[in-house]
């Protein structure tokens, strides 16, 4: 086979491959019209990918004339990945296959205290987590786990080197012994990219270059996509946003800076906030009633509840996060004038009210905004997805990195 010929061809078969992992219930027909193929090709590389033992034929279906079509499957029972989270102070690790049945159970091991977290002696304690996680696999396991997936909460650089302010980590290599431990592909990034990476591969509207993807959790971040691809930036730091200034002489952030989205967006602002309701002179009967005599945990979501039962603070506290939020969305949409916005966080996603209140207070400050069709959605991906989302994510680069001998 020629060059030209062998090139186009591991680009079929990779289409293939990726088509069936994104659809249910894929023929070789529907397969051929959506990718624009003749169904003798389509036949020819399933004839491969069969042989190469990545897909399998499953029951079959009326088609066509009466015909009956045979449905494909990805055949990723057989090929694992670990999939981990890191939060603040918690490590979720889960062991997933490629058709993304859990495999083991999502395992929660506490991570180090903040204090205890810095500099490079976290490296250590890092692998040593996930090494014995692995190593306390049965063999038969181990063998099949084709790649680890690890979402971090800070900026990853392109050599790897992770930044996280939170706990003072400056650029530290947080996989070097991961990577010299084991033989298998080990991807890392921010959550965020992650979570938003899944969220435009849902959408499937190639209609939409220019989408930004928000999340407002814990952290605030945002990622720019440009014709379904991610705008990293020259060091792979775009989308911070969550450190841009808000209020000059505001409260302190953790990156060191005053009066910082994060700090006025983000949920751990709230929950300080809402601390203030409880055991003071300005406390809230409401919140002080779920939290002490029904043992609600603080949360966003106990904010909520506290919110629908008539609490006037809470309220209050509400219509202060969605004039932040609505001047942040805002930011936004004048500086980089997306087709779309995905807003993520459980503040947006869960309480209607302050989504609302935001989307008013950003209308309010967009440039002539009667001129333009303003397309902000919620969220798909939930915080229990995650471990999914990882999965999906080692699935797809499987494809794209698998080499076809031909």
């Amino acid at each position: 086979m020629n060059p030209a010929a062998a090139i186009a061809k591991k680009k079929n078969l990779k289409k293939i491959m990726q088509y069936i992992v994104d659809h249910e219930e894929p023929t070789r027909i529907t397969i051929a019209q959506a990718l624009d193929l003749s169904v003798a090709t389509v036949t020819n590389n399933i004839n491969d990918l069969l042989e190469l033992n990545l897909v399998s034929v499953g029951e079959k279906i009326s088609g066509n004339r009466g015909r009956k079509a045979t449905i494909l499957k990805f055949k990723g029972d057989e090929k694992y990945v670990v999939t981990v989270s890191m939060y603040i102070q918690s490590l979720l690790i889960t062991l997933i296959d490629f058709n993304k049945n859990v495999i083991r159970d999502t395992q929660k091991i506490t991570f180090l205290e903040r204090s205890k977290a810095k500099g490079e002696s976290i490296c250590e304690t890092f692998t040593q987590i996930i090494s014995t996680y692995i190593d306390n696999l049965d063999e038969s396991v181990r063998n099949k786990i084709e790649c680890m997936t690890i979402a971090v909460t800070g900026i990853v650089s392109r050599d790897k080197k992770v930044y996280a302010s939170y706990y003072e980590w400056y650029n530290i290599s947080l996989l070097d012994q991961l990577i010299h431990r084991y033989d298998f592909p080990i991807y890392c990034d921010n959550v965020t990219r992650y979570k938003a990476l899944e969220e435009v591969r849902l959408m499937n509207n190639c209609e939409m270059m220019n989408v930004i993807y928000l999340y407002m959790g814990v952290g605030v971040a945002a990622v720019q996509f440009f014709g379904n691809r991610i705008i990293e930036g020259r060091n792979s730091t775009s989308g911070e946003i969550g450190h841009i200034c808000l209020e000059p002489y505001g409260e302190q952030c953790h990156c060191g800076n005053r009066g910082c989205v994060e700090r006025y967006c983000g949920e751990n602002y709230m929950l300080e906030e809402a601390e203030k309701l409880l055991g003071t002179r300005d406390s809230c009967e409401i919140l002080e009633h779920l939290v002490y005599e029904l043992k609600e945990p603080l949360t966003i979501e106990t904010l909520i509840m506290a919110e629908e039962m008539g609490s006037m603070k809470v309220h209050g506290l509400f219509i202060r996060m969605a004039y932040y939020i609505g001047k942040t969305l805002s930011f936004i949409y004048n500086v980089m004038d997306p087709d779309c916005v995905i807003v993520a966080g459980k503040l947006m996603e869960k309480c209607e009210f302050v989504y609302n209140a935001a989307v008013q207070e950003m209308r309010k400050n967009i440039v002539n905004v009667e001129a333009r069709e303003i397309c902000l959605n919620k969220a798909k991906i939930r915080e229990e997805d995650l471990a999914g989302v990882l999965a999906q994510y080692a699935i797809n680069r499987y494809i794209k990195d698998y080499n076809f001998e031909i």
